[in-house]
């Protein structure tokens, strides 16, 4: 079921319009604005092709002083090192193993932006299949100080429901460029 859901929303965002991307990539800031506003530590992501883009949000976030990092991963690993961002680097996986000179750990973030597939409205999260931030973000979903988890997305991104596992973490909001969704 999770792979027809990948499927039909991955076809539904390739036809969006450069104009509906743009429009939607600028209200998406809107939306996030009170998120923002209570962070200095925020972890997002290099949007792909079919993914709302996050320039809005890293330009504003810079302006503003907060730090950004990224994550960095191995293929054969699904544990994800956080490192500076850089718009540079846009790879998420590392050619090979090697831990940076830099990182910082995930449970001293106040915000992490997700990417996601799809999300249903009990804040479960579909994401491209590899479990990468649901293994590197488990544990933290015990601590008293966890970062505030917001998946990014379309608002047609958001489904009435998303078969889901026990390993599965739940998010804490979901951004649109139509709204703020508080789980």
């Amino acid at each position: 079921m999770k792979q027809i859901i990948r499927k039909q929303i991955k076809a539904l965002l390739k036809t969006y319009t450069d104009q509906t991307r743009h429009n939607a990539a600028k209200s998406l800031l809107d939306n996030l604005q009170p998120l923002l506003e209570m962070a200095n530590t925020v972890a997002l992501y290099h949007a792909l092709d079919y993914e709302l883009n996050l320039s809005s949000v890293i330009n504003y976030c810079i302006i503003n002083g907060l730090q950004l990092y990224q994550p960095l991963s191995y293929r054969d690993s699904r544990h994800m090192l956080l490192v500076r961002y850089d718009a540079h680097n846009q790879e998420i996986f590392s050619s090979q193993e090697f831990i940076p000179d830099k990182y910082y750990e995930w449970y001293n973030l106040d915000l992490v932006l997700l990417p996601l597939i799809a999300v249903d409205k009990f804040g479960f999260r579909l994401g491209k299949g590899g479990g990468y931030y649901d293994t590197t973000l488990a544990n933290l979903r015990d601590e008293s100080a966890a970062p505030v988890l917001c998946g990014v997305g379309f608002d047609s991104q958001l489904i009435q429901s998303i078969p889901h596992d026990n390993w599965d973490i739940r998010l804490d909001y979901f951004a649109s460029e139509q709204r703020l969704i508080k789980f």
